[in-house]
């Protein structure tokens, strides 16, 4: 009995040395990656998961599922570092109406859940900041659990955390890790933190994606592409003149002849030349304000009525008027080869997701980066 205590201890005891070293570091590390499609590959149903091969983690914890079918797993990886997974779009209504409502809110503020509780949030330093609502939704049921799991396992000596997503989990995985960069009372400092977003559709807006870009900047958050993928290039972006920066020559074009004397005066170009630009400039800004609308009316005001359906009581902030949608995080291309059309054959419209799902990624990834033995 005393033997078997000792060697309890002493197994603890080298856990906690293993947990409290830096693991993950910064930059593309295709074994992480390659072990983080197995992780989350493990949230489908065996038609669409990776079948190959086994995880080199063990499942420690999944969530139930709530929010717009919202759900995550948390993992131990054979190195020790924590693994936090969120599952992508399931095959149910609910699922894929997160996806929809893609109408664009402030990132930050509150949202209020079906079930009361209020949830508080900050994603980027900016207030021109937007982001997807659908995805704020689920962001909104899982946030604060994700970081209070972070927290118990550091305070068991966990140091080395990841967070993984593929498809709409892709999505989810940045908001994640935007809301810890932002939580009220910050995070330790010596918790190592890296995010690998697969096959992820774009969050949120410009202002978003330069600050997601910052706060993990040095290598420590990548979007996977496929580029045959189509689901990388949604939701649908319009860039209106009001997305630009407020300081900008199409700005002073708009503003009345009475408030343009100084700005005129320093323009030597021709009137003539500057009642043509004017004119071409609110004949392009009429366009995408209309298209803008026309966006946010389908994919926010009438998706909204078959949310509050699903998630009785919500309240969120109300929708901006941009839909100016843009990528975030370090691009990881990996290049379709020769094989790949082999294996891959181009999909038509009855086989969308061809080139979306986990076993062509996992293909391309051994192709661009090829295991050693």
């Amino acid at each position: 009995m005393k033997k078997k205590l000792h060697l309890i201890i002493l197994f603890v005891f080298v856990q906690n040395i293993i947990y409290s070293q830096q693991i993950v570091k910064p930059g593309f590390d295709p074994n992480e990656y390659r072990n983080a499609l197995l992780i989350n590959s493990q949230f489908m149903d065996s038609t669409y998961r990776i079948k190959s091969r086994k995880p080199l983690a063990n499942q420690i914890f999944r969530s139930e599922i709530m929010g717009l079918d919202n759900q995550w797993d948390f993992w131990i990886d054979h190195r020790g570092v924590g693994i936090i997974s969120i599952r992508g779009t399931a095959p149910t209504k609910d699922s894929w109406l997160a996806n929809f409502y893609a109408a664009m809110v402030s990132a930050k503020g509150e949202v209020k859940r079906g079930d009361g509780h209020i949830f508080k949030y900050q994603l980027a330093e900016s207030d021109k900041a937007y982001v997807h609502i659908g995805w704020l939704i689920g962001l909104s049921y899982m946030g604060e659990d994700i970081a209070a799991f972070i927290l118990k396992n550091y305070q068991n000596g966990m140091r080395n955390f990841e967070i993984v997503g593929h498809s709409q989990g892709g999505a989810l995985a940045m908001l994640v890790r935007s809301y810890l960069a932002y939580l009220p009372k910050p995070l330790p400092s010596d918790i190592y933190l890296k995010t690998y977003a697969s096959a992820a559709p774009k969050p949120g807006n410009m202002a978003f994606a330069y600050d997601f870009n910052l706060v993990t900047r040095d290598g420590w958050a990548f979007r996977v592409v496929n580029p045959l993928d189509w689901v990388p290039e949604m939701p649908f972006s319009i860039q209106r003149t009001t997305d630009l920066n407020q300081v900008n020559p199409i700005a002073e074009m708009k503003k009345k002849k009475d408030k343009t004397k100084e700005v005129k005066s320093k323009n030597k170009a021709p009137w003539i030349l500057k009642l043509y630009v004017k004119h071409i400039v609110n004949k392009l800004d009429r366009k995408t304000r209309k298209a803008q609308k026309t966006y946010s009316k389908v994919l926010g005001k009438k998706a909204n009525l078959l949310v509050n359906k699903s998630i009785k009581g919500l309240e969120h902030p109300d929708f901006e008027e941009s839909f100016n949608y843009m990528p975030c995080g370090s691009p990881v291309i990996l290049q379709p080869t020769q094989a790949y059309f082999t294996q891959f054959i181009d999909g038509k419209a009855e086989n969308a997701f061809i080139h979306h799902m986990y076993d062509p990624y996992l293909f391309l990834l051994n192709q661009n980066y090829p295991e050693k033995e």
